[in-house]
């Protein structure tokens, strides 16, 4: 059985990457999958790709499978930081609003649910990191 270990250096101007197509820090999901694998493949005659990585690494490596199984056969997510945007959505959104000058309001008491809610539509509809 033939293997080939691959460990490019992605990183970003801001030091982190999620592996997917991004305004923010480019289209890593576009490279990895369409150009990176297909020339890694050619190079060096391998059939099947499984990807691994640990914190945004396993992130990726799960996301870039579960959306191209056509092309990522496996996969090894080691503490990825899956849906970390809902950890923090009600941050980002507090920040957000403090840098527009608009007084934020915490979330807590009994509409805490649903200003939950509300600041993650908000932060979805940013898309500032995910496309």
């Amino acid at each position: 059985m033939k293997a080939v270990v691959v460990n490019p250096n992605f990183r970003t101007k801001y030091y982190l990457n999620q592996y997917i197509n991004s305004p923010a820090v480019g289209n890593y999901e576009n490279f990895i999958i369409k150009e990176l694998i297909p020339e890694l493949k050619e190079r060096y005659k391998v059939g099947n790709v499984a990807l691994f990585g640990k914190s945004s690494g396993g992130f990726g490596a799960y996301t870039l499978a579960v959306r191209h199984p056509d092309v990522v056969q496996g996969f090894a997510d080691h503490f990825g930081d899956s849906c970390f945007y809902y950890l923090y959505a009600n941050d980002f959104v507090y920040t957000i609003k403090a840098l527009e000058g608009k007084k934020p309001k915490r979330t807590n008491g009994k509409d805490s649910e649903r200003r939950r809610y509300e600041n993650l539509k908000r932060f979805r509809e940013l898309s500032f990191l995910f496309t």
